[in-house]
């Protein structure tokens, strides 16, 4: 009988590659203007210097899928 064994290298990858994909925007970042030179978290709307001081938002998407990303990536 055959095996549908899939390997957990390739399962990991794959719930990876679907994670990157929830994220909106360019991977969960946008910008605020054309002339602004920083980004936002398309799931808090905070800039990108207020999150490496205070973090993100109470409930942003972006944070947990990045966080589930984190883990996967040191699961590899």
């Amino acid at each position: 009988m055959k095996s549908n064994h899939i390997p957990l290298y390739d399962r990991l990858n794959h719930r990876i590659s679907n994670l990157y994909s929830k994220l909106p925007g360019n991977n969960g970042w946008g910008r605020f203007h054309k002339s602004n030179p920083y980004r936002k978290c398309m799931g808090c709307g905070k800039a990108e210097p207020e999150i490496s001081i205070s973090g993100h938002g109470d409930g942003c998407k972006v944070k947990g899928i990045l966080n589930e990303i984190k883990y996967y990536n040191n699961l590899l």
